[in-house]
């Protein structure tokens, strides 16, 4: 009876450092983290994370010529990126709803010129934030995709931009999405704080937002609106001061609303 009792504790114990000893279960969703910092010039940062939720890229750049991407699949995905010089170029793609995209390119300088900014949502309920300061600053993406380029319901693009000769873009919805599949309840803001500034927001289908700020010469501001539906209207707000100030706004459906202040000297 002894040496049953021996031999059962000692299975007891042999049972109990098997199991802890045995790898962690590997969790339901994935919490993948990447910090980059380049500090001088010519830097180039790429980023790759695909999981269920809850990555973070973070990439900082102290120089001149620096290029930052980054690229997310999942939901609840943080994407951050701070340039600070001239020449840089971002883009953030993230594939999912919940996320979250944070742009700051010059912010803490006096001077950071030619920047190039590019963000690409595609879900629901995504945040984009785009904020230069500086000259001849860029959030347009190119020929083909917008500066900010929002596929799906619930999302907010915002773009700040100080200096002059700067070019914004945003443009949320698919113009090809078929009915009961159409965006809707997205809001965009631009600021633009200088001369020689163009804003142009497209929203489609209902229940959208634009508003647009800008301050100083020759400003220019289109902002294009599609209510497919017809179930909701869709609201803009446009304010320019000072001269040569320049505005468009195209809304189809039903119950839009439009506003426009225009200041001249």
């Amino acid at each position: 009876m002894k040496k049953f009792s021996i031999l059962m504790f000692a299975f007891m114990l042999t049972a109990c450092l098997v199991v802890a000893q045995s790898p962690t279960p590997p969790s339901v969703t994935d919490n993948n983290v990447s910090d980059i910092y380049q500090l001088g010039d010519d830097n180039t940062a790429d980023v790759d994370q695909t999981g269920n939720s809850f990555n973070d890229s973070d990439i900082d750049q102290d120089g001149d010529d620096n290029y930052a991407r980054h690229r997310q699949v999942g939901a609840t995905n943080t994407a951050s990126t701070l340039s600070i010089g001239i020449n840089h170029n971002s883009v953030v793609r993230q594939i999912g709803s919940g996320n979250t995209a944070d742009v700051d390119q010059g912010f803490t300088i006096a001077t950071s010129d030619n920047n190039n900014s590019r963000v690409d949502q595609r879900g629901d309920g995504n945040d984009a934030t785009v904020a230069q300061d500086g000259n001849n600053n860029n959030s347009i993406g190119g020929t083909t995709w917008w500066g900010v380029d929002q596929y799906g319901d619930d999302n907010d693009a915002t773009v700040d931009q100080d200096g002059n000769n700067n070019n914004s873009k945003i443009s949320q919805g698919d113009s090809n999405a078929g009915p009961g599949n159409e965006a809707a309840e997205n809001d965009a803001h631009v600021t633009q704080d200088g001369n020689q500034n163009k804003s142009r927001v497209r929203q489609f289908s209902d229940d959208n937002y634009a508003e647009v700020n800008q301050v100083g010469n020759s400003n220019y501001s289109m902002i294009l609106q599609d209510d497919s539906t017809l179930l909701n209207g869709n609201s803009a707000t446009v304010n320019q001061n000072l001269n040569n100030n320049w505005s468009f706004v195209n809304q189809v459906g039903l119950n839009n609303t439009a506003t426009v202040d225009q200041t001249q000297n």
